[in-house]
C-alpha cells in the first residue's frame, strides 16, 4: 500500500524523488499503517506481453455469522485487471464457467489467438470448465498450477488479498446482499489503483496498451532535473537545527 500512495503522488506531481526516500518519510513520520509489500518467496513468476494473454482464475471465502460466501475472480496476467467476478453462496465449477464466458462475450475474445488460464486444482475450476475449455471454438488452455507449470497462482492470491485488506470494509454481521454491493466498488477501486509493477499506472491504464512500451515515464527527465534544482534551493534556504 505505500507504494501505491508513493505512486499516486508521483502520478499527480505533488512529489518528485525516488520511491527509497519516500518509504524513509514515511518512516520519520511514523506511517506505520502503510504496509510495505513483501516478496513472494520461491515463487517463478508468469508474465505476459498483451493483454489477455494468460489469465488467472481463483475463488476467495467469505466467512460471515450468518453465511459463508465464494468470490470468484478472472485476473488479466499483463495488466493486473480484474476482468470478471461473481459472488455466490455457491460453489462449483458452473460458475466459473459462466465468469469465463464473462469474460469472453464482454471483451469479444476471437479464436486467432490461444490463451492461457492458470487455476488451482480445486473442484470448481474442473467439470463445467473443462467441457467448455475443450470446445473447438474456445481458443483456451487450463494449466493447473503447481502441477502442470512449476509456478503457483500468487497474482490472483495477492490481488484477492489487497480486495480484502485495503478496499473491502466488513461486518461479520453483514448480509449477503450488501457484500455483494460492496465488492463491485472495491473491485473499481483496485482497477483505478496505482500499481508498483506497472510504475505507478492503473491496471486499468496499462490494459488499455498493446505493449508496456507505450506507457511513457510520469516525469520527464527535463521534469526531475527541475524538481532536483528546485529542491537543492528549498534546502539550502532551511537549514537543519544542528545547522544553524
Amino acid at each position: 500500500q505505500k507504494a501505491s500512495v508513493y505512486w499516486k503522488m508521483i502520478s499527480d506531481k505533488t512529489i518528485c524523488f525516488s520511491k527509497t526516500t519516500f518509504y524513509r518519510y514515511t518512516q520519520k513520520l511514523q506511517l506505520n499503517n502503510l504496509s510495505k509489500r513483501k516478496p513472494w518467496k520461491n515463487n517463478i513468476s508468469i508474465t505476459s506481453t498483451k493483454p489477455f494473454e494468460v489469465l488467472h482464475m481463483d475463488v476467495s471465502y467469505f466467512c460471515l455469522i450468518n453465511f459463508t460466501a465464494y468470490l470468484y475472480l478472472i485476473i488479466d496476467n499483463f495488466s493486473r485487471k480484474i476482468l470478471a467476478h461473481k459472488f455466490s453462496l455457491e460453489l462449483n465449477s458452473k460458475i466459473s464457467t459462466q465468469n469465463l464466458i464473462q469474460v469472453f462475450r464482454e471483451y469479444k475474445l476471437s479464436s486467432d489467438a490461444t490463451r492461457t488460464s492458470i487455476t488451482d486444482g480445486g473442484a470448481e475450476n474442473k467439470g463445467y470448465v473443462n467441457r467448455f475449455i475443450n470446445l473447438s471454438c474456445v481458443p483456451l488452455v487450463k494449466k493447473v498450477a503447481q502441477s502442470d507449470i512449476s509456478s503457483s497462482n500468487s497474482m490472483v492470491e495477492a490481488v484477492i488479498k489487497q480486495l480484502k485488506q485495503y478496499h473491502l470494509t466488513i461486518d461479520p454481521n453483514d448480509d449477503f446482499n450488501k457484500l455483494a454491493e460492496l465488492i463491485p466498488k472495491a473491485i473499481e477501486q483496485y482497477n483505478n489503483k496505482p500499481l508498483d509493477v506497472h510504475k505507478g499506472y492503473t491496471a486499468n491504464q496499462v490494459f488499455l496498451v498493446k505493449s508496456k512500451a507505450e506507457l511513457p515515464p510520469l516525469y520527464t527527465k527535463a521534469e526531475i532535473k527541475i524538481a532536483k534544482t528546485n529542491r537543492l534551493k528549498v534546502n539550502k534556504a532551511n537549514r537543519c537545527v544542528s545547522c544553524k
